[in-house]
């Protein structure tokens, strides 16, 4: 005997599309989370690249670094 193959019910194929979604949204917000760490991530070692480059300068003994190009 073979069993009949039951159709889904609508509050089933919705609840399935509305887990869909949920998913989709919590994908893209990790997403969006992700590129802020990276983002921030980038702008803090850019900002100790800089500073170095300052703490180097007057090391060597220059007094007027800022006019290097270089912000304290």
């Amino acid at each position: 005997m073979r069993p009949e193959a039951r159709r889904p019910l609508r509050s089933e194929i919705e609840d399935v599309e509305a887990e869909h979604a949920d998913r989709m949204t919590a994908n893209l917000l990790a997403v969006i989370v992700c590129l802020l760490l990276i983002g921030a991530g980038l702008f803090l070692v850019e900002g100790l690249d800089r500073a170095a480059k300052v703490q180097a300068c007057f090391e060597a003994g220059r007094r007027v670094c800022a006019s290097q190009g270089l912000r304290p």
